[in-house]
């Protein structure tokens, strides 16, 4: 009980605070904070260095086949330069990377929001079902707005508390499928 609390109290009070006082300002000390480099520079230099990372992940040099972030990526990259360079790469990797929601639930949603990025970029139907399945399947670890006024939850076996703060659970999605685990809800 005192963990939770705990982590509540870190989640909705220390780690927003922190945030809030941010300062996201170039520092005096760099050299050249402006990016005078061309589009054109950019989008070769950045082509070059996927380029570095497709051959490396081709010959197994990271030990994984990578990660559905990248490939999301690469079909943002796509997307950003308005073309299709990297859609057999993208779709090679969806097709044979099929999603595990296995225990942390987090990896299939990001494997679903990835599928959707591709899917805005190539509009090829296979991204789309792959993120629609994602989403069904995450929504049960969603909280709907009942869940959260309740206190309860079917795929977990314990009370839930109703707020953060002043806020509502409602939106919260578990980040692990165990039914026991209490303080993972993002």
């Amino acid at each position: 009980m005192f963990i939770r609390r705990s982590l509540t109290f870190v989640s909705c009070f220390i780690i927003p605070a922190l945030a809030a006082g941010e300062d996201f300002t170039i520092p005096s000390f760099w050299r050249r904070p402006n990016v005078t480099l061309s589009i054109d520079d950019r989008i070769s230099a950045a082509s070059k260095a996927i380029e570095t990372v497709l051959g490396r992940l081709a010959s197994d040099q990271f030990g994984f086949s990578g990660s559905q972030e990248f490939y999301g990526q690469l079909a943002d990259f796509d997307s950003l330069t308005n073309q299709t360079t990297y859609k057999e790469d993208v779709t090679r990797f969806f097709t044979l990377n099929v999603v595990d929601f296995g225990y942390q639930l987090c990896v299939g949603l990001a494997y679903g929001y990835d599928a959707i990025r591709a899917y805005n970029t190539y509009q090829t139907s296979d991204f789309l079902d792959l993120a629609v399945a994602s989403w069904a399947f995450g929504r049960n670890y969603t909280l709907s707005d009942e869940q959260a006024s309740s206190g309860r939850t079917p795929v977990k076996s314990f009370d839930l508390t109703t707020r953060c703060g002043s806020a509502s659970m409602a939106g919260g999605t578990f980040w692990v499928r165990s039914i026991s685990i209490p303080f993972t809800l993002y």
